[in-house]
């Protein structure tokens, strides 16, 4: 199961924050201070436990590594065609909406 697209255009407007952070991570590291303590409280809660702050900067980092292999996943599929089911939800706002049209 992958929780993902594999396909650059499917990732949405979400990640061009993101895409900011590959190209610059030391200008777009995370800033606790940024952080809305008031709405964010568990997420808040959750980042404050030791080392999760560079855990999560470095998850997101590394994901810069998927789009660059997209294109070797796309041949995988297209090689070898796998029984696929693709969900997506309506409310999924990380990901386009058109994305699971590309697996057809």
């Amino acid at each position: 199961m992958q929780d993902a697209v594999a396909h650059n255009e499917g990732l949405g407007a979400n990640w061009k924050t993101r895409r900011a952070f590959w190209a610059d991570r030391a200008a777009n590291e995370s800033n606790m201070e940024r952080y809305d303590h008031d709405l964010w409280t568990d997420e808040f809660a959750f980042l404050n436990q030791p080392g999760q702050v560079e855990i999560q900067s470095d998850l997101f980092y590394d994901y810069r590594t998927n789009v660059q292999n997209y294109p070797k996943w796309q041949a995988w599929l297209r090689d070898n065609q796998p029984r696929l089911l693709v969900i997506w939800g309506k409310y999924e706002s990380s990901f386009d909406p058109s994305e699971p049209e590309s697996y057809r």
